[in-house]
């Protein structure tokens, strides 16, 4: 043991608070030193001021008994909430049953040296001693066992914090899972769009393709016209209504053709509309996919 003792090993000794330990360093009624442990003050209390206050000496408490309550004070943090490991938890947990047994037994001869002490005619002087030294150490137990049961309280309650926190994230972790399972569903959607416009583009091209051959076609029908009219020129005397009825079709071919020709230019513009309407999709499918996760949770964009 050292031979000086921090607030909380004389507490543990005294059975009393760090709170109560403090309280009569102010007044006197324990006198400390202030010490420098690693860069930080710290208050230490001398062995034999520990036994003066407690009129008794202190050497025959166990080493082993102060290295358990050190460790356990390793574990404690700054607003004094206790976090210890299993194996520490439940040595204490025994041993705090052990305090129990112990407490009980030391009442039962309290009780039973009451009982003698009321029947005996006078004082006896060995009885008495026995019945100071029972009283003391029940008094000892009962602070320890006190001690022991606000150290486990505390140990439950952060157990039971944890297992509140373990939900909170697992609920946690579900929305994000079903989040992520929306997003995957809403981009299977957009590209089945654009297979979609894909399709619709192929379509448009072949209906491009053959508008394109029948206006060549159309175009060749004009020329063999034109050169027919030139030949039934040649012929005016004789041909004069054969080339009246030839430059009425030849009209209504070329009517033909300029209205095959807005037609054309009709598909033209819708098929640069829906050439236009795919890159937009593709601009917004390559947006969602730069769009970090926690905007797509929260669906901003």
């Amino acid at each position: 043991m050292s031979d000086s003792l921090t607030i909380s090993e004389a507490a543990e000794i005294i059975g009393k608070s760090e709170r109560t330990i403090y309280r009569y360093v102010r007044q006197g009624k324990i006198h400390s030193d202030k010490l420098i442990d690693n860069g930080k003050e710290v208050v230490k209390i001398p062995k034999p001021e520990i036994e003066r206050f407690l009129g008794k000496s202190i050497d025959n408490m166990s080493d082993s008994r102060l290295d358990q309550l050190s460790d356990v004070r390793q574990f404690l943090t700054n607003d004094n909430t206790v976090i210890l490991p299993v194996e520490v938890y439940e040595k204490e947990k025994n041993e705090r049953e052990k305090l129990q047994s112990g407490l009980i037994m030391y009442r039962w001869k309290f009780e039973e040296l009451d009982r003698k002490l009321k029947l005996l005619p006078a004082p006896v002087e060995v009885i008495t001693h026995e019945y100071e030294k029972v009283k003391i150490d029940l008094q000892n137990k009962e602070a320890s066992l006190q001690s022991t049961t606000d150290q486990l309280s505390q140990v439950t309650k952060h157990l039971e914090e944890l297992k509140n926190k373990q939900q909170s994230l697992e609920k946690s972790l579900q929305t994000q899972q079903k989040a992520h399972n929306d997003v995957l569903s809403e981009k299977e959607v957009l590209s089945s769009k654009i297979e979609q416009i894909k399709a619709l583009k192929g379509e448009l091209q072949n209906q491009k393709d053959q508008l394109e051959t029948e206006i060549e076609s159309i175009r060749q029908e004009a020329e063999l016209s034109r050169q027919q009219a030139e030949e039934f020129k040649n012929q005016v005397s004789t041909l004069q209504q054969e080339k009246e009825e030839l430059t009425t079709k030849e009209e209504q071919i070329k009517e033909k053709a300029s209205q095959l020709e807005k037609e054309k230019k009709t598909l033209e513009e819708s098929l640069k509309a829906n050439e236009e309407a795919k890159r937009k999709l593709q601009e917004e499918l390559e947006a969602e996919k730069s769009r970090s996760w926690w905007k797509k949770l929260f669906n901003i964009r």
